[in-house]
């Protein structure tokens, strides 16, 4: 009997180990009270950005829930407001994030609506989204929505996050960069074949890389790269193992890429991206003043007018870059 008692309170605290250090090790019960804070998370009507926009207004938040239809943007901030109560702050804005032009639109209507922005989770996008497409704005549509227009948002909305003290701007990233392929001569994406995994994985690291860029030229801005895992949403139907809240980024460093390990657990450890382009800095550089080019050729202009200098004048300040060679990523 005295054996089977210290079995099983060995096996309990075996088990305890194993969920609190080495499954989850970070809990969203550990975000902190975010009273008076302002937060816009796109893609916040279903998944992990309904979720995340229903823990910022459980913890005192203003969450701006951005949607690509009002009615299912509204439905999800109903139901935030039914599970938390009258305290919620939620404000439903809408945006379809494939066409350029509605995301200059949502920067206007945030800069309408607050003064300050603490948190900025570019949640939206998509992942094997059928056969191959471009935007309306010429882009492949996974480039498209997951870079280029969180790219916009993020610049468009840089005076807001850089007069907020301890601002954070989260992106969403993937394990899927490790198949991304910087090509100087496809920054666009429209010369795939497809729009599977090579336009999301590179998608996933061109979102690395300008969020590192940015980090090296804005210090008083967090910018962080989240790989949730592998988790039970909408857009990973077909691989779902478990569900993780990642809202722990956005209370985290000036520029770190989040995630599980390569086993899929432990979901807050400081990941290496094996996309060694990631890793160059004249890459990110050049990546970042490529986008900002394109940007601009594409009609965007007015939204993203004071770009930040990059500290080391060698570098320059946007002035487009010369083109380089293609440089393939392996995984």
């Amino acid at each position: 009997m005295e054996f089977y008692s210290w079995l099983k309170k060995t096996y309990d605290r075996a088990e305890k180990t194993l969920v609190s250090e080495y499954l989850t090790s970070w809990t969203p019960a550990q975000v902190p009270n975010l009273e008076g804070k302002v937060a816009v998370v796109t893609g916040g009507n279903s998944g992990l950005g309904y979720v995340t926009c229903r823990k910022l207004a459980e913890n005192g938040a203003k969450v701006f829930l951005v949607s690509r239809d009002r009615k299912n943007g509204e439905k999800a901030a109903a139901q935030i407001r039914s599970d938390i109560g009258p305290s919620a702050l939620v404000t439903v804005l809408e945006c379809d994030m494939s066409h350029l032009r509605n995301v200059q639109q949502l920067v206007k209507d945030i800069q309408a609506s607050t003064t300050k922005l603490d948190i900025l989770i570019n949640m939206a996008g998509v992942f094997h989204p059928g056969p191959f497409a471009k935007t309306v704005d010429g882009l492949e549509q996974t480039i498209g929505i997951d870079y280029y227009a969180p790219a916009l948002l993020t610049l468009g909305l840089l005076d807001l996050l850089r007069a907020t003290p301890g601002s954070r701007v989260v992106f969403m990233a993937s394990s899927a960069e490790q198949f991304g392929r910087l090509d100087w001569d496809n920054l666009k994406g429209d010369k795939y074949n497809d729009s599977g995994m090579t336009p999301y994985g590179t998608a996933k690291a061109y979102n690395l890389m300008f969020a590192r860029e940015l980090a090296t030229r804005i210090p008083d801005v967090d910018f962080l790269g989240v790989h949730p895992g592998v988790v039970l949403t909408p857009l990973m139907v077909k691989g779902s193992v478990r569900y993780l809240t990642f809202i722990g980024a956005a209370i985290g460093r000036h520029w770190t890429f989040i995630g599980p390990n390569f086993m899929n657990f432990y979901n807050t450890v400081e990941r290496k991206p094996v996309n060694y382009a990631v890793h160059n800095p004249i890459n990110c550089w050049k990546l970042f003043e490529e986008t900002v080019f394109i940007l601009k050729e594409l009609g965007c202009g007015s939204t993203i007018n004071q770009i930040p200098r990059h500290p080391d004048d060698v570098y320059g300040s946007t002035t487009r870059p010369q083109a380089a060679a293609p440089t393939a990523v392996a995984a």
